[in-house]
């Protein structure tokens, strides 16, 4: 009797080993196959945030660069014709505040506008030099295109310069503003301008 029990007992667990071998096949199948979606899916979103990003930075990085173009605009007006470039208007009213360009407020050099459109490295970018010196927009309504406009006190501006407190009386005060836009997104970047001669 006790012979039976033992070859009882060996088939036993000889049937145990064969009949987990394809369970387990399955579960390890199934682990594997689950990492591996989740890997792909983590190394998408990576792509396209990286994507998203660098696209991003190279509007940011067109819209600088027309800032940089406003730049250079306003030092060869100066340098052409030895005057400050000037608005053509004295007065903006309420509707041209709501325009993509306020044209009162534009700089001219002779027929010359402020007005600078470019492209950088296929991000098309335009930069719009406004003449902000001594504009008066109380009485208006604000307006989201409006170009802020400095307050300064009467007789020029004062600023330091190497720890000393100057004043300037011949002066230009501009305002650079400057859009790019690629694939629905646009930045925008403004930057005031003292320039003193």
């Amino acid at each position: 009797m006790k012979m039976s029990l033992r070859i009882l007992a060996f088939s036993r667990g000889k049937f145990s080993k064969k009949g987990m071998a394809l369970p387990l096949s399955l579960i390890m199948l199934l682990v594997a196959g689950v990492l591996v979606g989740v890997s792909m899916y983590i190394v998408e979103n990576l792509a396209s945030v990286s994507r998203m990003k660098s696209t991003d930075e190279l509007i940011a990085n067109a819209a600088v660069a027309g800032i940089e173009e406003g730049k250079i605009w306003l030092a060869q007006s100066f340098a052409v014709s030895r005057s400050l470039p000037k608005r053509s208007g004295l007065s903006v009213s309420q509707s041209e505040l709501s325009l993509s360009v306020v044209t009162p407020l534009l700089a001219r050099r002779g027929m010359a506008e402020g007005i600078i459109n470019g492209v950088l490295e296929g991000v098309p970018f335009q930069a719009v030099v406004y003449d902000i010196d001594d504009v008066d927009l109380s009485g208006l309504q604000y307006e989201s295109n409006a170009p802020p406009v400095p307050k300064g006190p009467p007789g020029g501006y004062s600023y330091v310069t190497e720890g000393v407190i100057t004043s300037s009386a011949a002066y230009g005060i501009y305002l650079i503003r400057s859009r790019a836009s690629l694939d629905g997104i646009e930045k925008n970047v403004e930057q005031f301008v003292l320039l003193e001669f």
